[in-house]
């Protein structure tokens, strides 16, 4: 298949009228063939690819729109170019032994590629390239055990990153080569697990599900720039974990209309090349974010307890959840500015961005150099979240239903204020209340 996008310039409502330089276009193609080597074993060969071209930033330029005093950006120009490749060969296989009842197998090779461009007023360009090459390999297998199935495998993915950041003056004459990009240059970040997982049917109306997992992942680059002298050094860390999770599911009813549940389950992030080696704007147009040589991995327990109903006219569910978040990763003051060249200003919220992405918030200096505050990141984050989840769906027919669902989350994380203030706020992460409501046609006599 193939797709062309052409995205036209947002139509704001009240007096903004039309927003200049949020429309962009995009091209996307993909291919799969699934080859039946016999009806129990197949062998699928697929490619995607991904083209963005020329995607503006409006609100740190010259074309944004003030909205509500927020203050328009002096840059002439502010833009994107992103590219995006996906091939992967798969194995699936069922009843390959007496032992292994399934088995799928997958190599896959993903290119993710970005330039970034910005003009400020005095016509000096400075671009930023990054480009990562990641090979992943992945094995699951599933077996019979005495009391329910076996799920087992492993997973590797190897991340290889080139970054750089350049300078030009207004005749275009290159001026300065920075140590790095968007994050550290000559990077490679590894990622490691093996996981095991047994479905338990204990008794006619009992299951559980116990799980667990190690997870090791690797980081390193050859070219950070240093927080404090600006200097190239190399940095590497690596982290691990062993995690669990556990689960029970109770059948109510003979029938199976009522089915209950909970369950239990830790989670692991370990900090990725972005966490430790990013060199870029952070959470405004006054703040940049330096690289922080050392973290530790976030840790997260979630509880969850819910029940389902399932009949021929209605099905429903409601569960609640909540979530205990330790040493989450948070930005903080270091208490030092940094002068950056060619800050230009920025960001009006009302100028969009490429098509709805974009916005910001007001302020930010001229055309020349900025003194911005300087933020780093640390594991001093601890915080919880908390929600419900309810769907409910009634079938008119065979073919037509209804449905409707809604979420709610509430929490709170540590956090510094720039000011340098510890408080609590929402994580940037957490969703806002949402809902749907709709009909579903289902046309089952054309399939």
């Amino acid at each position: 298949g193939y797709s062309y996008k052409d995205f036209g310039d947002v139509e704001a409502g009240d007096r903004l009228g039309r927003l200049r330089k949020t429309g962009y276009e995009d091209s996307d193609a993909d291919a799969k063939i699934e080859y039946f080597i016999n009806p129990d074993n197949k062998l699928i060969f697929a490619y995607q690819t991904l083209n963005m071209d020329k995607v503006w930033q409006p609100a740190q330029t010259i074309y944004g729109e003030s909205w509500r005093g927020t203050t328009v950006g002096t840059n002439l120009e502010s833009y994107y170019d992103q590219s995006r490749e996906l091939g992967y060969v798969q194995y699936h296989g069922k009843d390959t032994a007496s032992w292994l009842s399934a088995v799928k197998a997958s190599v896959s090779f993903h290119r993710q590629a970005e330039d970034r461009v910005k003009v400020n007023s005095q016509s000096r360009k400075t671009v930023q390239d990054f480009e990562c090459d990641t090979v992943g390999l992945w094995l699951q297998m599933e077996s019979p055990s005495p009391a329910g199935r076996w799920t087992y495998g492993a997973e590797y993915y190897r991340d290889e990153v080139d970054s750089s950041k350049k300078t030009y003056d207004e005749t275009g004459v290159l001026t300065a080569v920075d140590v790095q990009g968007i994050v550290g240059d000559d990077a490679a970040y590894e990622q490691f697990a093996l996981y095991v997982q047994d479905e338990i049917y204990a008794w006619d109306r009992l299951d559980f599900t116990l799980g667990a997992r190690y997870n090791r992942a690797k980081a390193a680059a050859d070219k950070v720039k240093h927080p404090l002298t600006g200097l190239p050094v190399r940095v590497s860390d690596s982290w691990d974990s062993a995690v669990g999770s556990a689960r029970m599911i109770w059948h109510i009813d003979t029938a199976d209309h009522w089915n209950a549940f909970c369950g239990v389950s830790q989670g692991f992030r370990a900090p990725n090349l972005g966490d430790i080696t990013k060199y870029s704007a952070a959470r405004g147009p006054n703040e940049i974010e330096n690289p922080t040589l050392k973290l530790d991995p976030e840790e997260f327990i979630s509880y969850e307890i819910g029940a389902k109903a399932k009949y021929d006219m209605l099905n429903g569910c409601l569960s609640f959840f909540y979530t205990d978040i330790d040493s989450y990763l948070i930005k903080i003051p270091t208490g030092r500015t940094v002068v950056v060249e060619g800050g230009g200003g920025g960001g009006g919220g009302g100028g969009g961005g490429g098509g709805g992405g974009g916005g910001g918030g007001g302020g930010g200096g001229g055309g020349g150099d900025v003194v911005k505050t300087e933020v780093t990141k640390k594991n001093s984050g601890k915080g919880y979240l908390s929600g419900i989840e309810f769907g409910i769906r009634y079938n008119f027919w065979s073919n037509l239903a209804a449905f409707g669902n809604f979420s709610y989350i509430d929490g709170n994380v540590e956090v510094y204020t720039p000011d340098y203030r510890k408080t609590e706020e929402p994580p940037d992460f957490m969703a806002p209340p949402r809902g749907k409501l709709g009909l579903l046609w289902d046309d089952k006599e054309t399939k």
